[in-house]
């Protein structure tokens, strides 16, 4: 297994989670369980989905995967 703390991508991937999670707490409560769920979901599958593929221990599994976090689909 990677060891994915190490690649610049997943550190970034890990700060915009940090940093989504700070200003979503500011938004009204009433967003709770909308836009501000969906935020926070969908940044902190981005370090998730990376490490997913690190795990593989497939260097091009774990190469696809960036390549596909990386075009939008």
């Amino acid at each position: 297994m990677r060891d994915i703390r190490k690649y610049e991508v997943f550190q970034l991937a890990d700060q915009l989670v940090l940093e989504v999670y700070r200003v979503t707490a500011r938004f009204p409560k009433s967003e709770v369980f909308g836009m501000t769920g969906q935020m926070r979901r969908a940044t902190a599958s981005i370090p998730m989905n990376l490490a997913e593929g690190a795990a593989a221990g497939l260097l091009t599994i774990f190469h696809l995967s960036l390549e596909c976090r990386c075009s939008g689909s």
